[in-house]
């Protein structure tokens, strides 16, 4: 069982910090792939390109955390519980 879950949060945590990428990625990348899913041209307003990097940053973090807590996962255990919590009302609140 603990294996799997560090594996679990080392993938999550893996892919999570690929957000990193799109901190810095040219405001053309980001419309490229927002037109490839179909919701049209990426505004061009200010306020859009700071959410989307702010976004970005807060993904990427929360993957440096799940990878960090992977590594010693009895000693995180509460936060572990806590996130577990957080990330499940946070997905049902995006829903």
């Amino acid at each position: 069982m603990k294996k799997n879950l560090t594996l679990l949060l080392r993938i999550i945590g893996g892919f999570s910090l690929l957000a990193v990428i799109f901190i810095f990625a040219p405001y053309n990348w980001m419309d490229a792939m927002h037109t490839a899913l179909g919701m049209g041209k990426l505004p061009e307003t200010p306020v859009v390109g700071y959410l989307a990097r702010s976004t970005s940053a807060f993904y990427a973090l929360l993957g440096a955390l799940l990878w960090f807590v992977s590594f010693d996962l009895w000693r995180y255990r509460a936060l572990l519980i806590f996130l577990g919590y957080a990330i499940a009302v946070f997905g049902l609140a995006l829903t």
